[in-house]
């Protein structure tokens, strides 16, 4: 089936849709859609790759967004930091929880329907809200001695890396391990510090990845804070089960690897499947049924997404590199669609 529907999805005229057949989609026949569909969380009892592509056939309408403009397709992951309980020479960066006086809409919308999506925070003075303190400011210890640390890290760096990602493990001196999750922000707008370093001449153009800041910063440690304070937006944790395998998205739903999709939710709502055809320096082209499970601050667009990569070093290095082009397509339920 193909045809168009007027711009009115989530009611922004700048996000357009556009109905066509599963024949369009490309690469759709050569996925595993059995894998997607358990990623879905659908109540089935299918158990076969054949059945699960004939579930989303049968009872989705796919639609292209945007026609022809190719969006940004970045990667995350969960980390693996080295931790302690306990203060120390080597673990000396503290990992905060939230703090009770941090005030936290995560979405406008429930107040004013023309701001949904929208996250806003701050804190309460004489019954006005104002804006929370900076990173660079909790980096200099504006929120210390308020019993507030986790625990400590031993590194500046891979802390704030961690912050971008939303979620990650803390291998402590014993072996164990601590599962942190995401759990509010201070209010300020993301900064990409690759672009501040990249403005100040510090990177060549070419090589702007997580791997190549980091190298950066840990040749220039004077100069760490400084960089770090540039993106003034600053993410607070909490210790979550260890039981499961991921982090947890937005939605509440367990990340699944090359599954699980982030995206600005003022478009794509949470739950929707999402079909993806981009690039990826090292995987070459991915065409692949995605679950949008996650948002994120830095993810803000109409073809916009965020590839879960999994946790540790590899899946570091796959998110790590990832700049891609290309386009998505949504996935409508028929009894949503007007056809």
């Amino acid at each position: 089936m193909t045809g168009s529907v007027a711009s009115d999805y989530k009611n922004r005229e700048e996000f357009s849709l556009h109905a066509i057949s599963y024949k369009e989609l490309p690469g759709w026949e050569n996925d595993n859609h059995l894998e997607a569909l358990q990623t879905y969380n659908a109540t089935t009892n299918i158990t076969t790759n054949c059945e699960a592509c004939s579930y989303f056939e049968q009872n989705f309408i796919p639609y292209k967004v945007n026609d022809n403009q190719q969006g940004l397709f970045t990667g995350y992951f969960e980390p693996v930091l080295n931790g302690s309980r306990t203060k120390s020479a080597q673990y000396n960066v503290p990992i905060y929880r939230r703090p009770p006086e941090l005030v936290v809409i995560e979405d406008l919308g429930t107040l004013r329907s023309e701001f949904a999506g929208t996250r806003i925070a701050g804190t309460i003075n004489n019954g006005t809200l104002i804006p929370y303190y900076t990173r660079g400011e909790i980096m200099d210890g504006a929120i210390e001695g308020k019993d507030l640390e986790i625990l400590w890290v031993d590194s500046q760096v891979d802390a704030f890396f961690m912050a971008i990602q939303g979620s990650g493990r803390i291998k402590l001196p014993d072996g164990s391990m601590v599962k942190l999750s995401y759990d509010g922000a201070n209010g300020y707008p993301y900064t990409a510090i690759g672009k501040v370093l990249l403005d100040q001449g510090n990177l060549d153009r070419s090589n702007v990845t997580m791997e190549s800041i980091k190298d950066w910063l840990i040749a220039n440690p004077d100069k760490i804070r400084d960089v770090l304070a540039t993106n003034q937006s600053y993410i607070f944790f909490k210790e979550i089960d260890d039981k499961g395998h991921g982090p947890i998205g937005s939605c509440g739903i367990e990340l699944t690897p090359e599954r699980s999709l982030a995206v600005d939710k003022r478009y794509v709502d949470l739950g929707t499947p999402v079909w993806l055809d981009i690039n990826h320096p090292e995987n070459g082209q991915i065409q692949r049924l995605m679950v949008a499970q996650d948002s994120g601050s830095a993810i803000k667009g109409t073809v916009r997404g965020d590839y879960y990569w999994g946790t540790g070093k590899e899946a570091g290095k796959m998110a790590g590199k990832m700049k891609s082009r290309g386009n998505f397509y949504i996935l409508k339920p028929r009894a949503d669609c007007d056809v």
